[in-house]
């Protein structure tokens, strides 16, 4: 049996991230889906004996697949970016962020590619057969002495010309918080050229804030995630597609990249400054203002007193003192 080591991936989240009571749907709603899903299992597993053999079709299904089991979950999907994962024709590596198993859905769905995910993903029913069939590199974190051999057959699929996604943080989070990109991985890029492309994966509820609900973090069970995540209400996932980074040489300082890109995404922009003249400041002004306080700011005396200044030689009238309401 296969030990944990210390260069395991681990993540401070667990079931508590999770929400108490998400927004969910009625019972009707859910039986609906319940009967979409097994609908999708029954077609994946005749597309798999019939259509997947044929490699010209073999995308097509795949990506027909996990957007439809994408779609009977209730999850809408929205892509910013380039939705094609090439890069000047050639095949990239992708290095997703990692939240739940409904990412690996979500990457094919954008477009064809081929996925690394966890080793036990194989025996999952209907997600199982479809990881098998579009040729899933499967990966076992607990067995370090696994990840050369895993490094290699990522590699030898970029060499091939097929893109391959990895979730470079090495485990799930909840959302609200992520994990640094590992370069392990990513060795592969290194060695065969190929660009790797970060994405950005974040979850909305139907208010359209982040939330945590579709997370599959802790010790639970793939069944008790999809029987929450088929019950939930407005659930949506954005995937965020960022510009092309180059492999260089060294894949420690790849992923410090790749990881500074995808933590801008949803992040909150440094307020704009805005300096105001010294002849334009009033009584203690420091001269210094947001662009916000700046546009809500009344003249100040002494614009008024330039105004009066300024005023047509000759003129009897007076200006009257500008108010601070906008007309």
């Amino acid at each position: 049996m296969t030990g944990v080591h210390a260069w395991m991936p681990r993540s401070p989240c667990d079931t508590g991230c999770l929400p108490p009571e998400p927004p969910a749907v009625g019972a009707p709603s859910r039986w609906l889906r319940w009967t979409g899903l097994v609908l999708v299992a029954l077609a994946a597993v005749a597309l798999s004996l019939f259509a997947v053999p044929v490699p010209v079709v073999r995308p097509c299904v795949q990506r027909w697949t996990v957007r439809a089991v994408l779609r009977c979950c209730g999850v809408r999907l929205h892509v910013s970016g380039a939705p094609v994962w090439e890069r000047d024709g050639r095949a990239v590596l992708v290095a997703a962020q990692h939240v739940s198993w409904l990412d690996a859905l979500a990457l094919p769905a954008v477009a064809p590619v081929v996925m690394v995910a966890r080793a036990d993903l194989a025996g999952w029913p209907v997600l199982g057969a479809v990881a098998r069939r579009g040729r899933t590199v499967f990966l076992d974190r607990a067995a370090l002495r696994e990840l050369p051999g895993v490094v290699d057959q990522v590699a030898a699929s970029l060499r091939e010309g097929r893109c391959t996604a990895v979730f470079a943080e090495g485990t799930t989070w909840c959302g609200t918080a992520h994990g640094r990109f590992r370069p392990a991985l990513l060795q592969a890029a290194v060695d065969t050229g190929a660009a790797v492309v970060p994405v950005a994966v974040r979850y909305t509820g139907g208010d359209g804030a982040p939330t945590t609900a579709a997370a599959f973090i802790g010790d639970e069970t793939f069944v008790a995630s999809l029987r929450r995540i088929v019950g939930l209400r407005g659930l949506g996932l954005e995937i965020t597609v960022l510009p092309a980074q180059a492999p260089g040489l060294d894949r420690r300082e790849l992923a410090a990249r790749c990881t500074a890109a995808v933590e801008l995404v949803g992040a909150e922009p440094p307020p704009l400054r805005v300096r105001v003249p010294e002849h334009q400041r009033g009584d203690g002004d420091t001269g210094v203002h947001s662009a916000q306080q700046f546009s809500a700011r009344p003249p100040s005396t002494a614009s008024w007193r330039r105004t009066i200044t300024q005023s047509p030689q000759g003129s009897s009238a007076r200006p009257s003192r500008p108010s601070s309401v906008a007309g």
